[in-house]
């Protein structure tokens, strides 16, 4: 969704590399042999050669800064990086990447970024104008013999084909985070002893604010943060929520909050309920009604035994469901195991209730003592439906889907894993055994009923709005429509030549289509009569995305990203 207002944040933080008193230990000596692996560039995904319309320079062969890592083997596909000076990669990628304007295919214009022969590790759309792209600048330890890409953050603004580079502390003692939504916030902030410094930013990389306090997290979409202490007092028990859009502010009465910056947070879907867990306590703050308060680990005292109240539970995760008026509590069963009941939180009772009891299902007693049968279900990954109104469970007697609004509860046969994918309003789901089930079933949750699927149906995916999915035939020659109303196929289209799994645009009126020749096509929805051809051959097509607006497709392939305009006419 495009914003009215569209703001850029960037957030530093900065991780101490070095103990504290210690000095950093001096670079070993750099061997000939290690500079000219150092200087050796593998990329293995070849690229399609195509001509642009602008020369750059090309992608330089530096010597190597021993501050970062000199070598990393990363396989597949196994990449020798060279390390750059860090306060030197702006004026180098300045100097290196371009937007080239390539010859259009097909009426449909075509975009490269290119110039950095060693990669991207990623992009995100920020708007239809602001692509956040990361070219790989070295490799970074995860672990004491594992690596991964670096890449520094860019802002490529592809309406003018400039650029600006977001303020980085990479190669030095200071790390960096920065992301965008598509909503066009991005998020990334500087930590010290003292506090977190937050910035806000235009698209354009204009600042616009500064905040100053504990961020302890950041809302999915990236335009809400919660912020502890201030500018004066970091360490403060003020906890305050923040829209970053408007700069509307809530207080919510935390004071017992523990100083810590691991606060797991679980955001209600439109960001205004906020649900802290920690150790020794969880704590609910709303927006809308202003309410804020400490959950307790006692059990309450009040309340029929109908309600099936119980002591809270310690959980790391949660899911809002029945429109954000509970929380599904889940678990990391690997940390904390499971406590053999499902249980939700419910913000009128203010409240933990335990659901297995609600709803007639077999569960391990809170003393231990096993029920008849004793068949507890796994609770771990209990799966809740777009709006949350039903939930489903597999336990050892079979699978269970949980009607939220009467806690009424429907048994299927035993699928010990069971994966379902829900239709966007969550009245249908694909049923699967397995992932690799091959004849998924169709689950109404308002008729409880299954409907098996009366051809083998492959890259199976609903449409953004409606009860409807696409899939391919099992030879990849079809394109089908599966209508749910009718529970049968619908409209279908013989194909010229094998595709791959097609993709929904935002709108739901266009799917895309990468064919086994790698050129990208689009097709109509609903009337699926006109199959265009968007590109020539693009030669190892991944990481496909749609800009917001639908207008556009970026994607990389080898080294390079392209950005294809679906709509509009050169």
């Amino acid at each position: 969704m495009r914003n009215h207002i569209k703001i850029l944040i960037c957030l530093f933080f900065g991780i101490f590399l070095t103990g504290c008193g210690k000095a950093a230990p001096a670079p070993t000596a750099t061997t000939s042999a290690e500079i000219a692996a150092i200087q050796t560039i593998a990329v293995a995904t070849a690229r399609a050669q195509m001509t642009g319309t602008a020369v750059r320079s090309p992608t330089p062969t530096l010597t190597p800064n021993m501050f970062l890592t000199r070598i990393a083997k990363i396989t597949p596909p196994a990449i020798a990086l060279v390390t750059f000076e860090p306060t030197k990669l702006p004026a180098i990628l300045q100097n290196a990447l371009s937007v080239q304007t390539m010859e259009a295919f097909n009426g449909h214009s075509l975009q490269r970024i290119t110039g950095w022969q060693y990669g991207f590790n990623g992009f995100k759309w920020m708007d239809e104008n602001h692509l956040l792209i990361r070219p790989i600048v070295g490799a970074e330890h995860t672990g004491p013999v594992d690596y991964r890409f670096a890449g520094l953050p860019v802002v490529m603004q592809l309406n003018n084909n400039t650029m600006w580079f977001p303020p980085s502390g990479y190669g030095t003692a200071n790390g960096v985070y920065f992301d965008s939504s598509l909503s066009g916030v991005s998020m990334a902030y500087e930590r010290t002893f003292s506090g977190d410094t937050i910035h806000t930013y235009s698209l354009e990389g204009d600042l616009l604010k500064t905040y100053q306090g504990r961020l302890l997290g950041i809302s999915p979409s990236g335009s809400k943060i919660l912020l502890a202490g201030s500018a004066a007092d970091p360490n403060g028990t003020e906890i305050k929520w923040l829209d970053l859009l408007n700069n509307k502010e809530v207080m919510f009465d935390w004071q017992k909050l523990p100083k810590s910056y691991e606060t797991p947070l679980i955001w209600s879907p439109d960001e205004m309920s906020v649900y802290a867990i920690t150790y020794f306590g969880s704590f609910y703050g709303s927006v809308k009604t202003g309410e804020s308060y400490a959950v307790s680990y006692d059990r309450p005292m009040d309340g029929e035994d109908s309600d099936h109240l119980i002591a809270a539970p310690r959980h790391s995760y949660g899911t809002w469901v029945l429109n954000d008026t509970y929380l599904l509590a889940r678990w990391n069963e690997y940390y904390e195991g499971t406590p053999g009941y499902l249980s939700f939180f419910d913000l009128k009772k203010k409240a933990y209730r335990n659901l297995s009891a609600l709803a007639g299902l077999p569960y391990l007693s809170e003393v231990g003592v096993n029920p008849d049968p004793p068949y507890p279900c796994e609770n771990g990954e209990p799966l809740a439906t777009p709006g949350g109104r039903y939930v489903w469970v597999s336990c050892q007697d079979g699978g269970h889907l949980i009607d939220m609004k009467t806690f009424k509860a429907k048994t299927y046969p035993y699928y010990p894993e069971a994966t379902l994918d829900w239709s966007a309003d969550g009245n249908f789901a694909f049923l699967r055994y397995s992932d690799g089930d091959p004849d998924p079933q169709i689950l109404s949750a308002a008729s409880n009923q299954l409907t098996p699927i009366p051809t083998k149906a492959r890259c199976s995916a609903w449409h953004p709005k409606q009860n409807v999915f696409v899939y391919l035939s099992d030879d990849r020659h079809t394109l089908a429509i599966f209508d749910t109303r009718s529970m049968s196929p619908g409209r279908t289209i013989d194909l010229p030549i094998a595709f791959a799994c097609p993709v929904w645009n935002a709108s739901g009126n266009k799917l895309m289509m990468i064919r086994d020749d790698d050129t990208l096509w689009q097709i109509d929805y609903p009337a699926l009569s006109h199959l265009e051809q968007l590109t020539s051959p693009i030669q190892g097509i991944k990481d496909l995305a749609l800009s917001p607006d639908g207008t556009s497709i970026a994607l990389v392939a080898g080294p390079d990203i392209y950005i294809v305009d679906t709509s509009r006419k050169p």
